[in-house]
């Protein structure tokens, strides 16, 4: 762009704006004057050139203009004539365009700031090379004149071409991701509904408080008081006192620019409020005051930049709508900090409206712009946007600051693009840009996020041989890489050389640690460090609490997760969904009816607070598709699925005519698309037909569970059930679970193995496949229907709803529950140390196991099994007692003692009854009314007792499998002599019957009672679809886990052949 010489032979004062004024003679402007009388006119205030002119000198409305005959410049171009006088400005050609419009404005700018370049501005000069030369006058003239007011960096707009920068986001997320923070969602839209009135405003009239500061002395000389100085006097007055005290008659030696400079320190010095009291005093002031003209466009971006710290988004909107109402220009500044402001106050969306409506009013971003919006973009989940603009900027030829692409690498950790952050950095370098301590701990965090922590640590040594200062997002950054490596040792190491640095921790790198220590399953040192941030004044978060009561639920510690829970609660915390999936999973994983009814009521209070949330995703699959390379189709509305649009408000619906629905927010499914190399087992092709696929977000055991329960409910529902109102041929519906991070990998083999339990139990349809995100269930439409129609699905329904109707206990109720358990827990705890003695022998060599039986042994206890049956029917002997006594008969004869081996089977059956009843305290009745069909003798069946306790020694008593079955129930909030039968099946299945299987088929012989209780256990909850079939609260009794050799052997034994 030229400027024209239009201030050909001008030459105007520094200050423009004293009352004094310095008229331009006619002849000055050469030979090219004809001596023709002027004609003199005032402009409209729509003139494109008068806008032009107003936006980047804040003239006032009324422009008189003096139309001169052309004239011709020093190079021999015609130009119309021109003059300025104070507070008007005058010029000729009414028809020019906006680009002449901004030289005229720029020009006139750079006269008034630089009176040396008086003499005129050659026709041929560049734009840029002026502005650059005004910028550098400005900074001399700043130097020499404190009262200056300038504003450089409105030339910037002038100086960047091309492309006005990126648009609105469009792409296939359809909406940005950002959330309030701090008014929640519905404040977020009250603050974007403001902004779009405001943007559709048109300017008023108001009383133009925008023209130059007047500059005249108080009465009292305060023209030479420093904005120092008048800081200091604030920070003087005794609270209480009014500001205006102090400062009222300084104000009159001070411009705009100085006054913008004295709110800014105020601000820095953490009197924020009383700049606001200054600017609003001002604000209030009438047209005709000489303060007014102070309220121009610095200051007032002064105060809207000063709204971020205390997130008063509000009190920012209002500012840029009085500026507009009294016609106040904002420009590239007052749009950036406005953002800014948006920011901080996590109004991301509005952010990016006001970014937007920037560029609808022509007015051009910058540098600083760029990186608000970059970090806009990183918020909000936009990370290929924020790559954008550096493709953008190079196009424009702006150079990017080592600033902007820490901010890129930042936006792409923060979308878990930790590659595309290294492609940055690595761009950085090429580009001559120098790493800096942000770049380095941006660095880290990429490098930690992608599990390299070799590499993150090789990068922290850079940093140090550097000499950058490492800070605590530095630290904390490292030990969250060592997290993600499962080395919780180092992440303390690092944790104390901070302490030794001097760098103080903050929540984050408490979180950090603590996550560490979740790896490692060391929830005694996560609890040292929550007591410690505590101790040392840093108050927990919700991830704080969420990663506690996660290490204690990896440790086995479930009650002190719901202790933690309620200690959130208790202190005001509001759970989120990490918290929710901790606490419902390690409640549901302990096995106890109470505790998975509570798991129930917590699930159902985090589905009132929006977790949880069933997003409905419906596509269209077209005949002869693959899952392989497949290309997603259009997506077929939701009304495929009867009665969806009638969905509850924990259930989403996305359909093909929903533009604002989150289509990336669903995972894909595999039945179209499957991603190269991860894996995954695809859905076969299928024929044509619809899918209707519902997500959930659920990373623990128990959660994942009840969300299946209300997902199969929700379908009860809205499927139809009479084939004349089937769903169409080919519709299938499935379930995809996404179990979250891969910090959680490790409880996702116990879900999955939970679910497939679950689907096989209940005879659904369903098949379980893996997938990226998780897992996931599928099944056609007219199967479900059939299925949801069987006796077996409505018992699981049932039962699933008197879960969920069960009305929430108060706290006192589960306190008390909590109390109760851990009596049952000490009472069990004892018994099972008998259990242990026993199981290991009297100590004297003694075995208390059975050995393998050869084949007459064999022959000899199915008779003698028969006569103890008979027996204990006959006498009403206790069903434990009569298992603790083929105990004792499968260890006499897996003895191989001579003796015992001579007795009839009828008298070794009745003497190990004997002696098993006189263990429990219940001692059989003489030979001759034990059972007279016998035709024993006192005497024999002395002899049959003694010869019992010469083959086993000392080690007579017993403890049989099914008593400890009856233990492990009861240890599960089972009380058999209350409940029966039906209160055995809510925790054990079959588990009792199968017992008495087993002693007659002799499955379990060969392993210890402890094991085959177990296995029996286990067993029948996985035929019943019980999860976990293997409590965590059976874990602790017995310090047994599924992986246990022996326990998988007693498995084994139940199923193998005798």
């Amino acid at each position: 762009m030229q400027v024209p010489a239009a201030l050909y032979g001008s030459q105007l004062r520094t200050h423009p704006y004293l009352l004094d004024h310095h008229d331009i003679s006619l002849e000055s402007y050469g030979s090219g004057y004809t001596g023709e009388s002027p004609v003199s006119w005032t402009h409209s205030p729509t003139h494109p050139g008068y806008e032009a002119l107003e936006s980047q000198t804040g003239w006032p409305a009324q422009v008189h203009v003096d139309k001169f005959p052309p004239r011709l410049g020093p190079d021999g171009g015609r130009a119309p004539g021109f003059k300025v006088q104070p507070y008007q400005v005058q010029y000729a050609h009414p028809g020019m365009e906006w680009s002449e419009a901004e030289a005229y404005a720029q020009a006139a700018l750079l006269s008034r700031q630089q009176p040396q370049l008086g003499g005129g501005l050659p026709l041929t000069a560049d734009l840029g090379a002026l502005l650059g030369q005004a910028q550098l006058g400005a900074q001399q003239q700043q130097q020499q004149r404190q009262h200056q007011n300038l504003r450089p960096q409105q030339a910037q707009q002038a100086h960047m071409g091309g492309q006005r920068g990126p648009g609105p986001r469009q792409g296939s997320q359809g909406t940005h991701r950002g959330r309030s923070r701090n008014g929640g969602q519905a404040n977020s839209q009250g603050y974007r509904r403001m902004w779009q009135q405001l943007a559709r405003s048109e300017s008023g009239s108001g009383h133009g408080a925008r023209g130059p500061a007047h500059q005249a002395s108080g009465p009292n000389g305060f023209s030479e008081l420093t904005v120092e100085g008048m800081v200091l006097a604030v920070r003087r007055l005794p609270p209480g006192s009014p500001v205006l005290d102090a400062v009222q008659r300084g104000l009159y030696a001070l411009d705009a620019g100085a006054l913008a400079a004295l709110l800014k320190e105020l601000h820095k010095g953490g009197q924020t409020q009383r700049a606001a009291e200054i600017f609003d005093w001002l604000r209030g002031l009438e047209p005709g005051h000489p303060l007014a003209g102070l309220c121009n466009t610095m200051t007032y971006t002064t105060m809207i930049s000063q709204c971020g710290a205390a997130q008063h988004i509000r009190r920012a909107l209002e500012l840029v709508s009085e500026m507009k109402t009294r016609r106040v220009p904002a420009n590239v500044h007052t749009y950036s900090a406005l953002m800014n402001v948006c920011i901080k106050g996590g109004e991301l969306e509005l952010a990016l409206d006001v970014y937007c409506q920037m560029l609808a009013e022509g007015c051009r971003p910058n540098l600083v712009t760029y990186n608000t919006l970059i970090d806009v973009y990183g918020k909000t989940g936009a990370w290929e946007d924020a790559v954008r603009v550096l493709d953008l900027l190079a196009r424009q030829g702006i150079e990017p600051e080592v600033r902007t692409y820490n901010t890129v690498i930042i936006a792409c950790n923060m979308s878990g693009q930790a590659g595309e952050a290294l492609r940055v950095y690595d761009r950085m370098l090429a580009a001559g840009g120098r790493p800096t301590a942000t770049t380095f701990t941006a660095l880290i965090s990429a490098h930690g996020k992608r599990g390299q922590l070799d590499r993150a640590l090789a990068v922290f040594d850079e940093m140090v041989a550097a000499g950058c200062e490492r800070n605590v997002i530095t630290y904390s950054s490292l030990i969250s890489a060592c997290e993600k490596a499962g080395r919780w040792e180092l992440a303390l190491d690092l944790f104390a050389q901070m302490h030794v640095e001097g760098c103080a921790p903050n929540v984050v790198t408490y979180n950090s640690l603590i996550a560490a220590c979740c790896q490692g399953a060391q929830w005694q040192k996560a609890e040292e460090l929550f007591e410690q941030m505590q101790a040392r004044g840093c108050p927990p978060d919700t991830v704080t609490y969420g990663g506690l009561m996660a290490c204690h639920e990896r440790g086995g510690q479930w009650r002190r997760v719901v202790t933690t829970y309620e200690q959130m609660r208790g202190g005001g915390g509001r759970p989120d969904s990490v918290v929710y999936n901790v606490v419902v999973g390690a409640l549901w994983s302990t096995g106890a009816v109470w505790a998975q009814a509570r798991a129930a009521a917590i699930f159902r209070q985090a589905c009132r607070s929006g977790h949880f949330r069933l997003t409905v995703h419906t596509t269209e699959a077209t005949s002869g598709e693959t899952a392989q390379g497949a290309t997603p189709p259009a997506r077929a509305p939701a009304a495929a699925l009867p009665g969806l649009e009638g969905a509850p408000s924990w259930c989403t619906i996305e359909s093909a005519d929903s533009a604002a629905a989150p289509t990336a927010s669903l995972p894909q499914s595999p039945l179209l698309v499957v991603e190269e190399g991860d894996g995954v087992n695809a859905g076969s092709p299928g024929p044509a037909g619809v899918l209707i696929e519902f997500s959930v977000h659920a990373f623990s055991l128990g959660s994942a569970v009840l969300c299946l329960l209300r997902w199969v409910g929700e379908l009860r529902e809205r499927l139809p059930r009479d084939r004349g109102q089937a769903c169409g041929a080919g519709t299938h519906v499935a379930l995809v679970i996404n179990k979250g991070k891969p910090c959680r990998e490790h409880a996702y083999p116990g879900m999955r193995s939970a679910l497939h339990q679950c689907v096989a139990a209940w005879k659904a349809p369903f098949t379980l496949r893996d997938v990226t995100q998780g897992c996931r269930l599928e099944a056609p439409a007219e199967a479900i229907s059939a299925w949801l129609g069987s006796e077996t699905a409505q018992s699981v329904l049932a039962a699933a709803a008197d879960l969920s109707s069960s009305p929430p206990e108060g706290k006192a109720v589960w306190t008390a529950a909590l109390i109760e358990d851990l009596a049952v827990e000490v009472r069990c705890s004892e018994a099972f140390v008998a259990v242990r003695r026993f199981e290991e022998g009297p100590g004297d060599g003694a075995r208390a196991e059975v050995g393998p039986l050869d084949a007459p042994a064999l022959a000899m206890r199915t008779a003698a099994l028969a006569t103890a049956r008979r027996l204990a029917g006959a006498r009403a002997v206790r069903e434990d007692v009569l298992h603790d006594g083929v105990l004792l008969l499968d260890r006499v004869l897996s003895s191989r003692d001579a003796r015992a081996r001579t007795l009839r089977p009828d008298a070794l059956a009745a003497a190990c009854l004997a002696v098993a009843a006189a263990n429990a305290g219940a001692p059989l009745p003489g030979a001759a009314t034990l059972d007279p069909g016998l035709g024993l003798t006192q005497e024999a069946l002395d002899a049959a007792v003694a010869a019992v306790g010469a083959a086993l020694g000392a080690g007579t008593n017993a403890i049989s499998a099914l008593r400890i079955l009856k233990l492990y129930m009861e240890r599960l909030g089972v009380d058999l002599g209350a409940g029966g039968e039906d209160a055995a099946a809510a925790v054990g299945g079959r588990a009792l019957a199968d017992a008495h299987a087993a002693l007659e088929s002799g499955h379990l012989l060969e392993v210890t009672p402890s094991l085959g209780a177990a296995a029996l256990l286990i067993h029948a909850r996985r035929e019943a679809g019980l999860t976990p079939d293997w409590p965590q609260i059976l874990v602790g009794l017995t310090e047994l886990t599924l992986e246990d050799p022996g326990l998988q052997n007693a498995l084994g034994a139940l199923h193998g052949p005798r």
